[in-house]
Parts: C-alpha cells; structure tokens; sequence
C-alpha cells in the first residue's frame, strides 16, 4: 500500500512541476516600438534600436533614446546597470519595465545588449 502512495505522490509532483513549466511566462515579451502603450506599463518588454542618443549624469544613471526608424523611446538605465554597449549608432535589445515619466513612455532597462 505504501509503494502505491508513493506512485501517486511521484505522478502528481511530476505532473506539477510540467504545468508549472508549461504556463510560466518564457520571459518578457518583444515588442516594435510602435506598439508600446499604456496597457503595457509595469510588463517586462523587450525592444530593438538604434541608438539616437546617450547621456550619464553625474550620478551614474544613462539616460537612452533608440529608435526603428520610425519611432523612438527613453530607456533609462540606473546606476549599477550595465549600459557600456549604448552608444550613438549602435543598435541594442533593452529588456526592462515599461514605464512613464511625464506621461511619456519609457523602459526602465534591466539589460542592454548590442544586437
């Protein structure tokens, strides 16, 4: 009798643990720059650029515009996150929050990578 609790206890933590797999958000969703709106503030995004502009304060948060040519947002990367690849020109993936500041869009970057 114990061999079968055992089974089942076995069976349900194996099924679990695959639906817990099978429903977990595979991590933040890629978006166009276009298609950013308010609906989307407080997600994890992910977006594609080319760099139009890079500034650091003096407090060492980099303050980013990218583009697609068409459309462009602020990225803001604080202090202890690495923006060493955002330079005029290049072109980067930036993961963070979508956010607002000054009822403008902006992604608060988690990372930043050239692509």
């Amino acid at each position: 009798m114990h061999v079968n609790i055992l089974k089942v206890c076995v069976t349900c933590s194996i099924l679990g643990i695959m639906a817990i797999a099978m429903f977990m958000p595979k991590g933040p969703t890629a978006y166009a720059i276009a298609n950013l709106s308010d609906d989307g503030i407080g997600r994890s995004v992910s977006v594609e650029g080319t760099v139009d502009s890079v500034y650091t304060s003096k407090q060492g948060h980099t303050f980013i515009t990218i583009s697609d040519g068409n459309n462009s947002i602020s990225v803001v990367a604080f202090k202890g996150t690495d923006a060493k690849a955002a330079k005029e020109g290049s072109k980067l993936r930036v993961t963070g929050k979508l956010a607002t500041y000054k009822q403008e869009l902006e992604i608060i970057a988690d990372s930043i990578m050239t692509t």
